[in-house]
């Protein structure tokens, strides 16, 4: 088994952000809420506020569906698979279900809550860590590993990956 290299997982995260941020700029726009600064006060003015509000909710919850899902089921998302990656479980090597995958998620949000800094660290700590965890991985014992072109995984069979309920870890892989 081979760690995922930081760099490859840098370009699955673009990959990933580009994925996310065109459905969300279209929605953004389609709410039609903009925000200028007043000339004469110099604060921002948001029009249609609530709207924009309502809208972020659903970005968010959506980013979030995306990576639960995506990452619970079949072991990466979209920017992974293009990169040849896959998350998984670090004792078992399966897919790590919905659970885990909604407690790395939030476990990574906590992290850049926390005045930036943290999450900046753990984007950074597969670059010193042995196997390449970052801390929202280690707090699901979770890795993400290279899936070489012939590998059973890596087929079109096992694409979709065996959906899980809520935490439960699957048998075999």
């Amino acid at each position: 088994m081979t760690y995922g290299p930081w760099w490859k997982r840098a370009v699955a995260a673009l990959i990933d952000w580009a994925v996310l941020s065109v459905p969300s700029g279209i929605l953004l726009t389609l709410a039609g809420g903009t925000a200028t600064v007043d000339p004469v006060t110099d604060e921002i003015v948001v029009t249609n506020p609530g709207l924009l509000m309502a809208v972020w909710a659903v970005l968010i919850a959506g980013s979030f569906a995306y990576y639960i899902v995506m990452e619970g089921s079949r072991g990466a998302t979209v920017g992974k698979m293009a990169m040849g990656l896959r998350l998984q479980d670090a004792d078992t090597g399966a897919p790590i279900g919905y659970g885990l995958a909604f407690a790395r998620r939030l476990v990574a949000g906590v992290l850049w809550a926390m005045l930036f800094l943290p999450g900046v660290l753990n984007l950074l700590s597969p670059l010193w860590d042995r196997r390449r965890q970052t801390w929202h991985d280690k707090s699901v014992n979770a890795v993400v590993v290279e899936v070489s072109a012939g590998s059973p995984s890596s087929g079109p069979a096992m694409a979709a990956g065996p959906a899980t309920p809520m935490g439960a870890r699957p048998a075999q892989w």
